[in-house]
C-alpha cells in the first residue's frame, strides 16, 4: 500500500494511506480487502478525508461483511448475508 506524505514545503506536514490493501487469515482463509480513498488536495471535502471502503470475504470469496468509515474517526461493519 503505498503512503502519501504532504505538505513538505508549506502547511502541516501528513501521511496517507492510498490504495488497496488486503489482509489475511491464515487460520481460516478469510481476507479483507480495503481501499483507501486519496485525498484530493484542491476538491476534497472534509468528510471525505481519510475514508475507506472494502469487503471482508470467506476463503472462497464470498462476501461476509462490508466496511467502511474514516480511520481517524469510526469504521463501520455490516453483515452481507443478514443485510
Amino acid at each position: 500500500m503505498p503512503l502519501v506524505v504532504g505538505n513538505l514545503v508549506i502547511g502541516e506536514r501528513y501521511v496517507e494511506p492510498q490504495g488497496k490493501s488486503q489482509i489475511f487469515n491464515k487460520t481460516n482463509g478469510d481476507f479483507c480487502e480495503i481501499l483507501f480513498r486519496p485525498r484530493d488536495t484542491w476538491k476534497t471535502k472534509e468528510e471525505d478525508k481519510n475514508f475507506i471502503s472494502g469487503a471482508i470475504k470467506d476463503k472462497n470469496g464470498i462476501e461476509k461483511f462490508k466496511i467502511w468509515g474514516k480511520y481517524s474517526d469510526k469504521i463501520y461493519l455490516q453483515n452481507s448475508l443478514t443485510g
